[in-house]
């Protein structure tokens, strides 16, 4: 078969997909549509701090920021990996690179290997130094999951964003069990869970069906996936499958006519990362809250 044929026949065979897709979704009433989140909700009432409140003196992810952000008074949001032995970390690359200046899958470490590791702050040179103690564990080191919760202690909300890569449904299994004890544990304690991952989402719904739990997007067009793909996931078209309480989108890519829809049929949307007083006047048209960096927002969005 040549190679113009092979071309025709895969572009018909996603676009008749797309038109299959659509003609379900349509059918499929609108169960993710619901009342779980009230106006008065924090997730839709009080700016979250992404990554933590960090700066120059405390990183992202860190307990430092953690800790700023509970001072505060600020809800928290956080990425949450696990170790090829099992064991939640709180990181947000896949790649150490960036944070740390070393190199490596940090999905790919062990637990041993994730304690070796310091996070640098704006301006460090690369890696390589060592932990000397505590303080600059709490500082500069990579915290587990259940190092933060100990320290969050249910002062604040958290808004868990869900890492998943090697092992499908061993993190989210993991994250389900420490929750679980984290809400027995503190009483009244707030939190949401949301992914990028559509799977995640699902069976976090499916371990938990209390839990909130968001779904994750932004506008695909730059990535290499096929046009099936840009097309469901900038749209979050697969909502009908994980079924979300909540869309968290990149604030810079809205308006999106679909995410607008789903806006105004009753999914909240959070906007993500807002970095300026600008940008948040910006989000209030499309976002009923934003979560925020380097900045004090204005409380009342």
């Amino acid at each position: 078969m040549c190679a113009v044929s092979i071309f025709l026949l895969t572009a018909i065979t996603e676009w008749r997909m797309i038109f299959l897709t659509t003609n379900l979704m349509t059918n499929l009433k609108r169960s993710n549509m619901n009342n779980r989140i009230p106006e008065d909700h924090w997730l839709l009432m009080r700016p979250i701090a992404h990554r933590g409140l960090h700066n120059n003196e405390y990183p992202e992810n860190s307990l430092a920021a953690f800790w700023n952000a509970v001072k505060n008074d600020r809800p928290i949001e956080l990425d949450v990996h696990i170790t090829k032995d099992g064991h939640l970390f709180v990181f947000h690359d896949d790649d150490a690179k960036r944070m740390t200046g070393a190199d490596g899958d940090v999905n790919m470490m062990t637990k041993d290997d994730i304690s070796q590791l310091r996070l640098r702050l704006p301006g460090d040179e690369p890696a390589g130094g060592e932990m000397h103690g505590e303080d600059d564990h709490f500082r500069c080191g990579i915290p587990s999951f259940d190092e933060v919760l100990e320290l969050v202690a249910g002062k604040v909300p958290l808004l868990i964003e869900t890492k998943p890569a090697m092992n499908p449904g061993l993190l989210e299994q993991k994250l389900h069990e420490r929750l679980v004890k984290y809400r027995a544990d503190y009483p009244g304690c707030e939190f949401a869970i949301q992914s990028f991952d559509v799977r995640s989402v699902r069976m976090i719904g499916q371990m938990e069906p209390d839990f909130l739990r968001g779904l994750l997007s932004k506008n695909m067009r730059d990535y290499p996936l096929s046009a099936l793909k840009r097309w469901l996931l900038t749209g979050c078209r697969l909502s009908f499958y994980c079924k979300p309480d909540f869309i968290a989108y990149k604030t810079a890519d809205l308006p999106i006519g679909r995410i607008t829809g789903k806006r105004r049929r009753g999914m909240p949307v959070l906007g993500w990362t807002v970095r300026s007083y600008e940008t948040q006047k910006q989000a209030e048209e499309y976002c009923d809250n934003i979560i925020f960096e380097k900045y004090e927002p204005v409380t009342d969005i």
